[in-house]
């Protein structure tokens, strides 16, 4: 039997963080938003097994849920290419 290898398996995460501001314009929102709440972590224990990278898109709604603004890339990877 042969001897088994040893590999480093990284699965890539999408996450997303949201909250409510008061703007003129959606993009005024997106800005107030990143003064206010664009610094994002995680706890002590979860930081052992995750890091949070770069912000990769935004998007922002109106009060009816209606998006307004949307900076967004127009596919995810498909698992395996990212």
């Amino acid at each position: 039997m042969s001897e088994k290898k040893t590999y480093l398996v990284t699965d890539h995460y999408y996450a997303s963080k949201a909250r409510t501001v008061a703007a003129e314009s959606p993009e005024q929102a997106e800005e107030v938003f990143w003064q206010r709440h664009g610094h994002v972590s995680a706890c002590h224990q979860c930081s052992r097994e995750i890091e949070i990278g770069e912000v990769f898109g935004t998007e922002v709604y109106d009060e009816s849920g209606e998006t307004v603004l949307r900076d967004m890339p127009d596919e995810k990877p498909a698992k395996g290419e990212g």
